[in-house]
């Protein structure tokens, strides 16, 4: 009897977890889909807002960034930094004076529960001939 009960309480127990779990990496899995999708949406922004500055192009500069920027719940820019320079500091302060003059970008999604978000953006920089 008591190898009986054992079995019922450690079935019972087993099936409670697993019940726990589903809506769980549901709820995740939802929640990435709506950070990737916020990430996307504020990457088009920036690019949308950096272009190859004309310097850079006169004198053939060309370089990688990377970009770390962190927004409020509003959309304000709160702290952005440098991951990846691009060798340039001319390119680099040219395209963070850029950053600067976006206003805001859109609100954090109520639906990520966040207060602060940050985001990565790679910049490439390279003349075509």
């Amino acid at each position: 009897m008591k190898i009986y009960n054992k079995s019922i309480n450690t079935l019972i127990i087993c099936f409670i977890l697993a019940q726990g779990i589903i809506p769980i990496e549901a709820a995740t899995h939802e929640n990435n889909w709506h950070h990737r999708t916020f990430t996307k949406e504020l990457i088009d922004i920036v690019k949308s807002q950096i272009h190859y500055p004309s310097f850079a192009i006169d004198y053939g500069i060309e370089g990688e960034i990377t970009l770390q920027i962190k927004i409020d719940e509003e959309g304000n820019i709160i702290a952005k930094k440098f991951i990846q320079r691009s060798g340039s500091g001319q390119l680099d302060r040219a395209v963070m004076r850029k950053i600067g003059r976006i206003q805001s970008f859109k609100r954090i999604p109520k639906e990520l529960k966040l207060k602060e978000f940050d985001f990565e953006v790679p910049l490439t920089f390279l003349l075509l001939e």
